[in-house]
């Protein structure tokens, strides 16, 4: 992967700082790992990055089962939109910052925030990279996706099923009704819109990167 990379951590490198760099795809398409890879290879580089994850921003499930949203958990509506554009305002002007976190093990935002380090570039990932409002402040967006859609069900199926052992049917239907729906809805439109657009083989290795601008 990381040869592979390397024109894309030059391409990010080359623009102004402070620069947010945003990566959004599918539900499970790699999206957390991805994002860690480029911070590692551009930090490498001599150009200092950290990740935001936008699921910390996703309303507590107490907040979310109030407002009968849990069938739609992960749309945008169920993120919290305004306070994720604060806190991106507040890292490009530099403030000390502590983000919301979401474990993906209990279902939930943890009750404590973590502290975002300063760094010259901000790479956001997670679905609501793709919201207009938030793609608009970014400075370069990445897409992911996969040669095939079943490959990323069966990356979905075999994570989830680390955290809910035995719930197949209640995996699938999640998939179903809402990460499909998500996607076509809400998702898939910000490849168009990509400056980069990252394809994973079976074996989620990079099969393809195709640069739009």
């Amino acid at each position: 992967m990381t040869l592979v990379l390397t024109h894309l951590v030059e391409r990010i490198k080359a623009l102004p700082s402070p620069a947010m760099i945003g990566i959004t795809g599918r539900v499970a398409v790699g999206k957390s790992t991805f994002a860690q890879n480029l911070a590692t290879m551009l930090t490498a580089n001599g150009s200092d990055a950290v990740v935001l994850n936008t699921d910390g921003y996703i309303y507590p499930t107490a907040q979310l089962e109030a407002w009968d949203l849990m069938s739609k958990k992960g749309r945008f509506q169920t993120h919290d939109l305004l306070g994720f554009l604060t806190d991106l305002d507040a890292w490009k002007r530099g403030d000390a910052l502590s983000v919301p976190v979401y474990d993906h093990e209990v279902y939930d935002r943890l009750p404590n925030k973590a502290a975002l380090p300063s760094s010259e570039i901000l790479i956001v990932e997670g679905l609501l990279a793709a919201h207009p409002q938030v793609a608009h402040t970014l400075d370069y967006r990445i897409f992911l996706d996969a040669t095939e859609p079943e490959f990323v069900y069966a990356w979905y199926f075999e994570r989830c099923l680390r955290f809910f052992p035995g719930q197949n049917q209640r995996i699938e239907d999640a998939w179903v009704n809402i990460n499909e729906k998500t996607y076509a809805d809400e998702t898939c439109h910000a490849q168009h819109d990509a400056d980069s657009v990252v394809v994973f083989d079976r074996n989620h290795g990079i099969w393809q990167i195709t640069h739009h601008s």
